[in-house]
This record gives structure tokens, sequence and C-alpha cells, in this order.
């Protein structure tokens, strides 16, 4: 498991990663969060950028991770709340998920 820095690259696709994944592929536990939100990611270990903005659609979070099918995103400091995740991989495909902070 990965645990995120803020660093801030992004990678071409990589071949051998799909193309496409499901939003049904990515889900989050715990859900509500408290001090950690895992994002797991079963069908894909090529890099990826990992964004969490608040309902008003300021960006709160931004990470990069690779190589693994679950990361781990420090969430301890945001205020409660409803949250988006947006997950960016491959060319710039994304899936987004809103998960609670309490």
């Amino acid at each position: 498991m990965n645990t995120f820095t803020t660093s801030g690259s992004f990678a071409a696709n990589d071949p051998t990663q799909p193309d496409d994944i499901q939003q049904k592929d990515v889900w989050l536990s715990p859900n509500p969060a408290t001090d950690h939100l895992l994002v797991h990611i079963p069908k894909y270990t090529g890099k990826i950028n990992l964004h969490v903005y608040d309902y008003a659609g300021n960006l709160m979070i931004s990470s990069t991770g690779e190589n693994t099918q679950q990361y781990r995103i420090d969430v301890s400091k945001l205020k409660t709340g409803m949250y988006v995740l947006r997950v960016v991989y491959g060319n710039g495909n994304d899936i987004s998920l809103t998960w609670l902070k309490e």
C-alpha cells in the first residue's frame, strides 16, 4: 500500500494497463472516514493522481501514486463534510467518487 506525498508529476499511459476503468472498479473505505481513506483500484496498477475536493470545489489534497492496487490518503485534517475524490489515470481519464468525512 502506498502512502501519498504531495509530489505532482503525471506519466503517460502505460500500454499494459486498461485504458478505461469503470466506476464500479474503484471503491473507498471506510466511508464515512475519520483519519484516513483507502482507495481500492484492483484492475489498475499504473500511475495515478488523486485529488480531494470539498463540495465548494476547492482542492484540498492532491497526491500521486503508482504500482499498487490500494492507496491511503490522510484525511485527518479535513473538516467534517462531503468531499469528492477525483482519480486521474492513463491519458487523463478520470473517475469521481463522493465520500463523507466524520
